[in-house]
């Protein structure tokens, strides 16, 4: 499918990561962080558990809402792959709308949605050899702005990660996103860029405890511009600490 400027209104959904955890955790091995990780990676299908279902939900400032779940199945064990979809929504609150009335000759006030965005996936990610995955998330997008302006959009994503034998822990992955093509698009500042998202994680255990340190490089083509996300978490299976730092990221992100 050819790359296009896909997408609207920033997208946040296509081009942010769902969830809590930073860019870099979200798309690396993905140990512990559920299914959550397949919408920034789709080779985190790798079949390790026979069926999963996930809730996603925040609240942002200006009362933004997003909320969404997402569900997973292995097909033979996992020696056929993993199968997972679902759907997000996204919320900016309210916003006042004001204009001029050309027939009342009057100034006109009303109060809308700012912005509506809804995602649905479907993805499928297989192992092979043991140590390398391979996965693709098909992504279908509706945004609406101010109740006035609407626009659909389509993308594919492409994903890959390997884990090391020596080190153990070490894994590589990358990541090709925003492959697609959209019917409108508001502006061009708006377009959904087309990135190559290259990465590494090492996970080291500490008795019952573990660390993880996490790197992620991000190129927009559009842009030739390059960004990078670094992150850190240590805990146990049921409790942990994390934090990340991006490096010449915008708001929009990628």
């Amino acid at each position: 499918m050819a790359q296009a400027g896909v997408g609207t209104s920033g997208w946040p959904l296509l081009q942010q990561d769902p969830g809590p955890w930073p860019a870099a955790l979200a798309a690396s091995a993905g140990e512990g962080r559920g299914i959550a990780g397949v919408l920034s990676n789709p080779a985190l299908l790798g079949g390790e558990s026979p069926a999963e279902v996930v809730a996603l939900g925040e609240r942002g400032i200006g009362k933004s809402n997003l909320g969404g779940i997402l569900a997973a199945m292995t097909l033979k064990g996992g020696r056929a792959g993993t199968l997972a979809a679902g759907a997000v929504y996204y919320s900016a609150g309210d916003a006042e709308v004001t204009w001029f009335d050309a027939v009342t000759r009057q100034e006109q006030t009303k109060t809308v949605s700012a912005q509506q965005d809804l995602v649905a996936t479907a993805a499928y990610g297989r192992p092979f050899l043991g140590r390398l995955w391979f996965g693709a998330a098909l992504k279908g997008g509706w945004s609406r702005l101010a109740e006035t302006v609407s626009t659909r959009v389509l993308a594919v994503d492409i994903g890959a990660r390997w884990r090391s034998p020596v080190p153990q822990g070490l894994t590589g992955f990358g990541v090709v996103r925003n492959l697609g093509v959209a019917s409108t698009v508001v502006s061009e500042g708006d377009r959904l860029p087309l990135a190559a998202v290259v990465g590494a994680s090492y996970t080291r255990p500490f008795g019952i405890w573990q660390g993880t340190l996490a790197q992620t490089g991000t190129f927009l083509v559009p842009e030739s511009r390059l960004i990078g996300d670094a992150a850190v978490e240590f805990g146990i299976e049921w409790l942990r600490v994390f934090g990340g730092y991006h490096f010449g990221r915008d708001t929009a992100g990628a």
